[in-house]
């Protein structure tokens, strides 16, 4: 059709591909044989009507060499799993072959998610395959077998070899030339190459066809050998003057990810058990921290951080590092205090010890003849000092510690238990009361956690209460179980005789204390009042102290009241209000500084001295007043009528107390 052509454009026309002859250019090379078999292998599908293409075709249709398989693939990955990162190798058989002498099977393999295509390797007359490292989400390839006509396309790959060598040999030439006319030469035969080799990769593609693809897939897990990276800040060896340092804990896992919920972190004092303080930490999928406080700090002297995480395949990495807390020169310091009865005689032989402060230590004492106790410590902090005998009561009480001075917690009152003692057996329940049956309990079959020697004791006044009860809680009725602790799987059902007269229906909120958290915590749940006013029902999903409580007293009780001790202490309120259907009041600020109770008409204010400094310390007086403290006191209890969320437009009070009248008026 056309001789050989030294410069060619290419040009597309009814999808047959085509050079027009251009002016010619010198160069250095005799290339008259190259574009001969250029233009040879061009021109036979344009000028033959059984071109490659169209015989391909008629060659897999017909009947007498037309297979349904071509290949076989076995695969030695069989019946266990690959490892991230692993290779697995694979056999391809060509199992079925033409007959024409001049057609053969060609494989080709790639990943598709990766877009990654496969060298086979022949061996004899099988192929080996040998996958790239294998990655989870990309545990697939495909093998594909095309019908080839390679009596012609082994000339069209050698001839696509040799015009990709000519392209490297004319792209040098035009790397290291300055004169711009040669340049522009280079830059044109360069392009009538590249041109060449597309359409003869156009045209060798048209010699093949796909006659079969096979799908492998592969089951691959994350590495199972590697666990997450762990880091800790302060690093090991480090010399730290506080008690109370940022710990910062770094995970990292590019694999399988990290499981965050299965981070653990303990400290080990010297000489030691290990303590869990993983709950301190706040947790996020890459890291976790906590700065340790004056309640949770790190001992004086060597201490060990040990940390773990696993990843999502239960990979777990450890580290422990090691941290040296030196405060410097630390004068020893004592907490003190004194224990009583309720009588008001000294306890001797007391046991007090604290909780919180340096983790892993404990600092304890014995009480002597005078009831009192004196704790010695060397590293202060924020403690929780417990007072325990037996045949007792326990209480708690606060008190904050500084390093090198003394200090001292309120009196401790402890009461002597019931003397009735109940017998429990778990698996068949039953019901005890204390000795003046004003409390009893029922424990239904299988709700308690243990078999028990049940102890009720009825408190009679606030200041037996283990701790102090929340500012403007008052108290009302209130009694220890022993043993703490113990829980139900269904609550105990508890009565509680009604002898302050609260009205048929009235509920009262009622809380129980914690002496992990030395605090009153509230319930969630209510008391109720019997419909013949004379127990008081509600229920416990475990033993510890609990308290009824009311900032008001029922409309029968005016007068003094003497078993009103004990209030305060402790920040917040768990509930109050008594009325059947009523929500718990709330305080009222009226003025600056001042606190007033809208059902109970209590005032509160402090009044906070200017600070002076002592020891080099900023110190401050708070002078508190609250009128529930007021002996002797009259209550007068309003009872009011409002849907919930109404508010009155206006609130009259007119009280007469003997000859003296009291009118008040209040706009809304």
């Amino acid at each position: 059709m056309y001789k050989y052509i030294r410069n060619v454009s290419m040009a597309c026309l009814a999808g047959v591909v085509f050079f027009q002859v251009a002016s010619a250019a010198p160069d250095s090379r005799n290339n008259e044989k190259y574009w001969q078999e250029v233009n040879g292998l061009l021109d036979f599908p344009a000028i033959n009507s059984n071109n490659a293409a169209r015989s391909l075709k008629e060659f897999v249709t017909t009947p007498e060499t037309f297979k349904t398989r071509w290949v076989s693939i076995k695969a030695d990955h069989a019946g266990y799993h690959y490892t991230e990162g692993q290779n697995a190798t694979f056999t391809v058989m060509i199992e079925t072959g033409p007959v024409h002498p001049d057609f053969g099977i060609t494989l080709e393999g790639y990943f598709p998610d990766m877009n990654r295509k496969v060298d086979l390797q022949k061996i004899g007359e099988i192929f080996m395959f040998t996958t790239p490292a294998l990655q989870p989400g990309s545990a697939a390839f495909v093998i594909k077998a095309y019908l080839e006509n390679q009596a012609r396309s082994a000339a069209y790959v050698r001839i696509i070899a040799e015009t990709q060598s000519h392209i490297a040999f004319y792209e040098s030439l035009l790397n290291t030339e300055q004169d711009p006319v040669k340049r522009q030469q280079y830059e044109k035969e360069i392009a009538r190459l590249q041109a060449a080799k597309q359409a003869l990769q156009i045209e060798l593609q048209k010699l093949k066809t796909l006659v079969q693809e096979e799908t492998v897939s592969l089951s691959v897990r994350y590495d199972d050998d590697l666990p997450p990276t762990l880091t800790v800040t302060p690093g090991d060896g480090a010399n730290l003057s506080t008690s109370t340092p940022l710990v910062m804990v770094e995970y990292t896992d590019n694999r399988a990810g990290v499981d965050a919920s299965t981070l653990k972190v303990e400290v080990i004092p010297q000489g030691g058990p290990a303590l869990d303080v993983t709950s301190n930490f706040t947790i996020t999928d890459s890291s976790a921290s906590f700065q340790f406080t004056d309640a949770i700090q790190l001992p004086l002297g060597d201490v060990e951080i040990r940390t773990s995480v696993s990843d999502r395949n239960g990979n777990q990495a450890t580290k422990s590092i090691t941290y040296h807390v030196d405060l410097g020169q630390i004068t020893q310091g004592y907490i003190e205090g004194i224990v009583s009865d309720t009588g008001g005689n000294s306890i001797e032989g007391a046991t007090a010890n604290t909780q919180g402060g340096a983790i892993g230590k404990t600092h304890r004492a014995i009480t002597g003849p005078d009831g009192k106790f004196k704790i010695p410590f060397t590293q202060g902090g924020d403690f929780i000092v417990n007072i325990s005998k037996s045949g007792f009561t326990s209480q708690q009480r606060q008190v904050t510690a500084v390093n090198g001075r003394d200090a001292s917690v309120e009196p401790l009152t402890l009461k002597t238990l019931d003397p009735q003692t109940t017998s429990i057996q778990a698996a068949a329940g039953g019901t005890a009361q204390n000795s003046s049956g004003n409390v009893q309990l029922d424990i239904s079959a299988n709700a308690a956690s243990q078999d028990m020697s049940l102890n009720i004791t009825q408190y009679v006044a606030g200041g037996e209460l283990p701790n102090p009860l929340p500012l403007l809680s008052e108290f009302t009725f209130a009694a220890s179980n022993e043993p703490d602790g113990v829980t139900f799987s269904t609550p105990a059902a508890v009565k509680l005789k009604n002898t302050l007269g609260f009205p048929a229906g009235a509920t009262l909120v009622y809380g129980n204390y914690s002496k992990a958290q030395g605090r009153w915590l509230d319930s969630g749940r209510n008391a109720v009042v019997s419909g013949d006013g004379q127990w008081i029902n509600f229920d416990l999903d475990h033993f510890s102290a609990w308290d009824t409580n009311q900032p008001v007293a029922p409309p029968t009780t005016i007068g003094p009241r003497g078993a009103t001790e004990g209030r305060g202490g402790l920040e917040g309120t768990y509930g109050s209000g008594w009325n059947a259907g009523d929500a718990p009041s709330s305080p009222q600020t009226s003025c600056a500084g001042c606190r007033i109770d809208i059902r109970t008409g209590n005032l509160g204010t402090d009044y906070v001295l200017p600070p002076v400094m002592r020891l080099g310390e900023a110190q401050t007086l708070n002078f508190s007043y609250n009128s529930l403290t007021v002996s002797p006191a009259a209550v007068v209890a309003v009872r009011e009528q409002l849907l919930p969320g109404a508010s009155p437009d206006n609130i009259t009070v007119s009280l007469t107390k003997q000859a003296e009248s009291i009118f008040r008026y209040y706009a809304a």
